[in-house]
């Protein structure tokens, strides 16, 4: 995402951002906090608990997976 948004392809990044907001009803963080100040470090989380099977969000399962698979485009 970071890539994305320095060359300026604000319009890849809509299409992979999540459509809807996610729920913050979930007892534990998905996140740590730096990861909420850093979006170098949030994406670096947030793919490392989706490839070893950590059970994220549905929204942030999809990000991850259209960040994957339009990464395999870019190779």
């Amino acid at each position: 995402l970071q890539l994305l948004y320095e060359q300026g392809k604000s319009d890849v990044i809509e299409q992979l951002w999540p459509a809807h907001d996610i729920p913050d009803r979930e007892p534990d963080p998905l996140v740590t906090e730096y990861a909420t100040k850093n979006v170098g470090e949030l994406f670096a989380e947030a793919f490392a608990f989706y490839v070893t099977g950590v059970k994220l969000p549905k929204s942030v399962t999809r990000l991850m997976e259209k960040s994957i698979a339009y990464a395999k485009t870019q190779v």
